[in-house]
Order: C-alpha cells, then structure tokens, then sequence
C-alpha cells in the first residue's frame, strides 16, 4: 500500500498496512486529478487541480490528528499495474475500514452548514447534502460504511461534522441506510444481500465494471478484475456472493423497464442486469430463519439449489418463495415465479415479485432444481418456450387433491405445474410415484428406439404397476429409482426391472388413425374408482363429442396459457406489474381445431396424434351411476 508522507509529501510502501496509522481521503474525481506517475513530480503535480485535494489532506491528517501518513486513490494506486490495481480495489474496504480518519470532501457543496438549533426543521440541512454528488457515486458508498470515523467538509474545505452526530439521521434518509449500519462498519455485512444490493440501485459508476467492482468490499468478495467484460463483472459478482451465503434475497430483484441497464423481457436469468433492479427491495426484509436451509451452487447447468420448496400459486404458476417479507408483517411472502426449459428453470415475469400468504402449503416435494444463470441471446421469448413441450409426456389428474405426488425421477425434468416430463424429443426415462388415496401407483414413461424399414426413431411406451402387486415391491421400485437416475439415456437395464401391466382385454382398445395411434386404457379395477388414460401424440386434445367440446376447450387453454398466460393475479409488486394479458390475447398462436374421424365404439370422441410423443397420462373419476368416465376437465 502508497501512503503520502504529510511531512515530506512524497510516497511511501507498506507491506502491511495495518502496522501505521493513516487518515484517508473519500472524493469524486474531476479533471485535472494527480496520478500516481504525475506525483512523482512536484513541479507538474502543483500545476493541476487535484494537486490541493492532495496538499489539504495531508495537512489535516497532520495539524488535526497527528498523522504522519495519508492515502488519496488518485495518486496512491499504479493504475498501469494490472496486478496493482486488483489488489487495491480488492483491498480498498479494508483500507478505508483501517484508516484512523476519513475525509469527505463535498466538492460541489458552497455553503457552511451548521447544526440547526433544537427543534428546527432539519429539512434544508437534508436538501443540501442530497444535491451533492458524493451520495450518487457508486464508489463512495463503502466509503460512507467502512471507516470508523468520517469527517465532512464542504468545497472550501469548511468542517461541518463527523458521520457519528447531528447528521447521522439525514445521512440515513439520504442514503436509505438505517443508522445501525452507519454507525458500525461490523453490522454492514449483517444486512441482507438484498438490502446491501438496494443501497447501491441508485448510485453510478463512470466504467460498468466498477458497478459491481465498488460492491466487492461490502460483501466481502475477492474477485480479479477484468476490465472489458462489461455487465458480465456483476453477473461475476453475484455467483461469488452465491459461494459464501444462501441469502435467497439475491434473487428478489424487479427489472427496471425504461432503465438503459435493465431489461424487461417477458423470460429472463435468475441473476440480475444491475443493482438498479433492486429498487423495489426497499420495503421488504429477509428473514434469515426463513425455509431454505438447502446449498447453492454455481455449476455448468446454472444455479443449482438443493433441498427447495417450490409452490403453485392460484393460477398454477410455479413459486420459488424467497423468505422475503413487507417490513413489519409476516402475512404474505415474496418471491418469483419460473418456468421450466429443457436447460432447467427460468425465472418469469420479471418485472414483478410473486406473493403467496404465508400459510400456504405446497404438495410438490423437496427436490434440486436448476435455474440458468443468463438467458442465451437466441431465445425469443413465449414461442420458444412453448417449443420446450414438443413431445413432451403429460399428466393429468382429475381430482389433484386426492393424489400426492411420493417421488419422480428425473426431477429437473418434470414440470410440476403442468404435470409434464420434458423429454426434447431424446432417448428418455420418466419415473412417477404417486399416491391415489390410499394406494401406490408407479408409472415408468420413455422414449427408446425403434428400427422400421431400416431407418432408427424414437417410439414412446410406458407401463405402470401397484405396490405390492406381483412380486413388484418397494425394493423394485427403489431399484428403479436409482437406475432411471444413473443412467436415463440407456436402456439396456431399466426395460428388465419394469413391471408388467395385467389388463383385462376388454380395458384396452388400440385404434390407429391415418395420422399416427394413440392408445386407451380404462377402468383399472384395481384403482377402484381412479381411471387411468394414456394417449400418444403431438397435439393435446383437438376436439370430442359435443357433449365434451367445451370442457376439452377448456382444458387445451388452460394447458396452453399454464406454459405462456399472462401475470398471475398474486405477481403484483412494483408499481409497474400491470396485467399484460390484453396484449398476450393478440399475439398467442391460434391453435386449429383438427377435423378427425370418431371411433364409433366411444362416446369419448377421437384424439389427435400427429407424431410420436407420449402425450397424457390422464387420471379422472367414473360416475358410479352410469359407469361413464367424466368429462375432461381443469
């Protein structure tokens, strides 16, 4: 570490900065500052501007304080040494943290302001300082939060107070931060990530790489610098910050629409652009004792986190609660909403944070999930991930809440809001265990290879057993388990572990159309009164009888609008989280009736099946009066 000599003005090399004591200065730069080669000559550094800056703080930090040593960042750092330059702006916190005194220097505030008398309005005291340039600066922020002792001076160099008096509370209103963490330097890394994230949103940095270079310090991050990599220096900054904490406010972030470091996509990454997206934190607060007490982690397929919670809000979007509350109250929790990809999650609707009440209890099962970090430049948006279902595996249960969803396998293939396997059209395995009242079904889906006429596709087939029944126990289902997860692209050894179905034959009818097959199986006996559907195909449900047109229509929309709909009515936030709705209405693909012959043997009507993709696995009731299924409905 450079520190000036007061007495000599000339600089001089600390291997350990903590063995002497130095005041420290905290400024904006302007034109005409002293660099560290200019230094080193007296007669040319007089001659600029910021040669006074230089001279004044020496003098201080000698005739006040008795200080033989002071440091300006102007002429104290080589910023020609790569390696010199990451090490101070890696060490700078530190630095102003272990610095006797700092010295603020206001350079655009004229007038002298004084402690107004007792009871006087501190409102214009609050209007003065807020017009100073020092409190927009991204860099000067930790320099408000780490020394221990800050003293403020105005552009004539007129001593108003230190930071630990009269001016504490407007410092406070200024900056948002609450007077604990103003007043100790210990507290700053207690906040939340969210709320340390929130005190930088509105401050500016001249290169976009000190954005997250000026946070390095508050969070207690060391990173190399890399001048040139642009926003990627924040995306950078919060993976690190994702190694040390499992603070999930890093994620309650909104995007600013309008703000030139924003975006207002309708998909995006779990991290944010910018800390301006954590505008909207202001209000909330992370408990620390919150839900998730799994791990993070940064690996090749995205965030990883271990152990989470997922819910399904009113409108069956998926909610990845963030331990994030209204300051003062508990009732409602915050958090955001995703989507799943063949690549794993993505977080949706950005623009708002998602909320549920706080009693609300989730039936989707611990597991690990994956969130990509960025989206890639070649998404666009609703259609492509609509794309993510092509061949996709379905599942549908006419009364969700007698079935209870045990285990699945792959997990970060299995959409949970649309009961859905993504598949991407690859060799594949699929393993669920559901609860049905008071019985255990395993249901095992894969696509797996098919030689006809010489040429290797992709064929879907499934199968199903009960616990229990015909040798097919726990410990087969555990076996299944474990292969499916090891080795889900090869299908050499599951096929000899699946169970084998025993149907009566009046229960299963195969009917092929001109445009592919698809395959019935009702009435399992030994579900009692629970049905099972299966049915392959590209398409969902097209069209049936007219006695059921309706309520088909019903389900094709709400599986369609479940993948791209609109703002769910709980996502309300930031005073920008408007319904889009109307405008989704405009630009979402019509999707055309097929005109498909009816099997006459069924009052069910047909389904369409144009390719080869095992589409939905369907669970509904029989009316025990007529022994019809019921119609398909949400």
């Amino acid at each position: 570490m450079w520190l000036i000599n007061t007495k000599t003005l000339k600089l001089e090399y600390f291997m350990n900065p903590e063995s002497v004591s130095y005041a420290i200065l905290s400024h904006t730069w302007d034109v005409g500052e002293v660099s560290f080669q200019g230094f080193s000559h007296p007669i040319l550094a007089r001659r600029e501007k910021g040669y006074t800056k230089i001279k004044k703080t020496c003098q201080l930090a000698r005739d006040k304080h008795g200080l033989e040593y002071a440091w300006v960042d102007t002429c104290c750092i080589d910023k020609t040494s790569s390696a010199e330059l990451s090490e101070a702006i890696n060490s700078m916190y530190r630095w102003y943290q272990g610095a006797a005194v700092c010295f603020v220097y206001l350079s655009d505030m004229s007038l002298r302001l004084v402690q107004p008398k007792s009871g006087t309005s501190m409102n214009g005291v609050e209007e003065v300082l807020r017009g100073c340039k020092w409190f927009t600066r991204g860099w000067t922020l930790q320099e408000l939060l780490a020394p221990r002792d800050i003293e403020f001076y105005n552009r004539d160099w007129f001593f108003i107070d230190t930071k630990i008096s009269w001016l504490l509370d407007p410092l406070s209103r200024i900056t948002g931060i609450e007077p604990m963490f103003l007043g100790s330097a210990a507290m700053v890394r207690t906040a939340s990530v969210g709320t340390r994230m929130w005190w930088a949103s509105k401050r500016q940095t001249t290169r976009p790489e000190d954005t997250a270079y000026c946070l390095l310090g508050i969070f207690d991050i060391n990173m190399p610098m890399l001048y040139g990599e642009g926003s990627g220096a924040f995306l950078r900054l919060q993976e690190e910050i994702c190694k040390q904490t499992n603070d999930l406010s890093l994620f309650a972030w909104t995007a600013q629409p309008g703000h030139m470091n924003s975006s207002s996509e309708k998909y995006r990454g779990i991290f944010a652009m910018h800390p301006c997206e954590f505008a909207g934190f202001r209000r909330l607060e992370y408990q620390s004792s919150g839900r998730f007490r799994g791990e993070l982690a940064i690996t090749n397929k995205g965030l990883r986190l271990d152990d989470i919670q997922l819910h399904k809000t009113p409108k069956r979007r998926l909610f990845l609660p963030l331990d994030c509350y209204i300051r003062g109250s508990r009732q409602v929790s915050y958090g955001i909403l995703l989507a799943l990809t063949l690549d794993g999650y993505i977080r949706r609707e950005p623009k708002v944070l998602a909320k549920l009440p706080v009693e609300h209890t989730s039936d989707i099962p611990t597991h690990r999930i994956y969130i990509q970090k960025r989206l890639p430049p070649q998404w666009l948006g609703r259609k492509r991930l609509w794309s993510q279902y092509n061949n996709a595996i379905w599942f549908r249960f006419h009364q969700p809440s007698k079935i209870t969803i045990m285990h699945v396998v792959p997990q970060e293939s299995f959409d949970y809001t649309n009961m859905a396997f993504l598949t991407g059209g690859k060799k594949f395995f699929g393993y669920l265990r559901v609860r049905v009242s008071d019985i255990e079904l395993v249901i095992i889906c894969w696509f797996g290879s098919l030689d006809r006429e010489g040429i290797s596709i992709l064929t879907p087939s499934y199968t199903y057993a009960l616990e229990g029944d015909g040798g097919w126990d726990i410990f087969k289902i555990r076996r299944l388990e474990a292969e499916i997860t090891n080795h889900a692209v090869q299908d050499e050894t599951i096929p000899s572990l699946l169970p084998t179905p025993k149907l009566n034959s009046s229960h299963r009818r195969a009917i092929v159309h001109s445009s592919g097959m698809y395959m019935l199986i009702e009435s399992l006996e030994t579900l009692g009164r629970y049905n099972i559907l299966v049915a392959f195909g590209e398409e969902l449900i097209d069209r049936m009888t007219s006695r059921t047109r309706s309520e088909e229509k019903g389900l094709n929309r709400l599986i369609y609008d479940n993948i791209d709909g609109s703002t769910d009515e709980y996502t309300e936030y930031t005073d920008d989280s408007a319904d889009e709705s109307a405008n989704e209405s405009t630009d979402k693909p019509r999707r055309e009736p097929k005109n498909e012959p009816t099997d006459p043997k069924s009052n069910d009507g047909n389904f369409a099946s144009n390719g080869v993709s095992f589409h939905l696995p369907f669970i509904s009731t029989t009316d025990p009066s007529t022994g019809r299924r019921s119609a398909f409905s949400a």
